[in-house]
Order: C-alpha cells, then structure tokens, then sequence
C-alpha cells in the first residue's frame, strides 16, 4: 500500500466524520424547531434532545465503516493478529480468565465480537434464549431482578463497568437461564462471547 493510499483514506474518515457532525446539528436545529412549536415539559425535550445526542454518539462510536476500511487495507494475516491481539489482552485483564492457558486465550479470542448498546439496551433477560458472556470495555450495565408477573425491573442486584467488567457468566458456564435483566446505564462498548 502506498503513503498517498494510507493519506487519503485518512482524509475520507476526516470527511466522513465531519459529515456525521454536520448532519447531527442540523438534525438538532429542525428538532429545536420542532419542539418550539409544541407544549411540552421541560423534561420531555431534554429527553428527546439526550436521544438525539445519544443516537449521535452511538454512529460515532460504532463508526463501523471507518473501522472496515482501516481493517481492510491491513492484509489478511496482519488484520488477524491485530484482533487477536487486542482481543488477547481484553481477555488478559479479566480475573476470570488469568488461569486460562494462552492457547485457551488465543482460541478464545478468535471467537470474541465488539458490540456497542446504547443507553437502556436490555442486554439480556429471563426471555433472552441463547448464553453469551459479555466484557465490558466503556460505559455502564445494571442489573436487577424480574418481577415476573408484570416484566418490570424490581431491585437493582449488580453494576458491571470496568473496574468489574464480566456481564452473564454464571449462565454462560452453568447454561442456566437468565433469572434477571441487564440494561446498559450509559453508552457501552462490549465484546461479547458466545
């Protein structure tokens, strides 16, 4: 690949970026007027302004074009070490995983996805099928227990972020099903193993 190839992408995902900003306060100018004209409490356009923003920083983050192009001017094995490197150390940091043998990582690592949820994303639930296991990288994700007569959060139980960072793995290891619901509190950035 060649420098000029590398300097022009690089001032595509600028052009790309600005574009994104550009069309979110334009967005937010026709909400404004929008809302002008309406009645409505405070509360509720702050609320529908913190959606708009949190919808913005959700394209931001998960920028998935920007990343696709970046991976794929990386050749095959290149772009395989890069993930699985990444996707080693993730693992690394976690407890759970330091007694793991690094062919165990390794392998692990291969399997391991990036996912993003926005702010009150139900994760999982009792209703939630398969068993995944998910490493929090950014942000927030609360758990609480069912209240299975009406499906409504009852008590918050957990709070994962990355100080403790692992969301579902007794389901995950016992393939119990889940018995509460997690929702992210906050813009999350996950990898998720299944």
């Amino acid at each position: 690949m060649s420098f000029g190839y590398f300097v022009s992408m690089i001032g595509s995902l600028i052009k790309t970026h600005t574009e994104r900003d550009e069309k979110y306060q334009k967005e937010n100018r026709s909400l404004n007027r929008y809302l002008s004209n309406l009645t409505l409490t405070h509360e509720l356009r702050l609320k529908i302004r913190g959606h708009l923003l949190n919808r913005h920083k959700v394209e931001r983050t998960l920028d998935s074009g920007s990343e696709q192009v970046v991976l794929e001017s990386l050749n095959t094995k290149l772009r395989n070490s890069l993930l699985a490197e990444n996707n080693t150390n993730i693992l690394k940091k976690i407890s759970q995983f330091e007694k793991f043998k690094p062919e165990t990582l390794t392998s692990l690592a291969q399997i391991i996805k990036r996912v993003i949820f926005a702010p009150e994303h139900i994760i999982y639930s009792n209703k939630t099928e398969e068993r995944k296991l998910w490493l929090i990288d950014k942000g927030s994700v609360d758990e609480y227990t069912n209240n299975f007569e009406n499906c409504a959060f009852e008590k918050q139980i957990a709070e994962y972020d990355q100080n403790s960072p692992v969301v579902g793995w007794i389901n995950f290891i016992t393939q119990n099903k889940y018995k509460s619901t997690t929702k992210a509190t906050q813009l999350t950035v996950a990898y998720e193993l299944d």
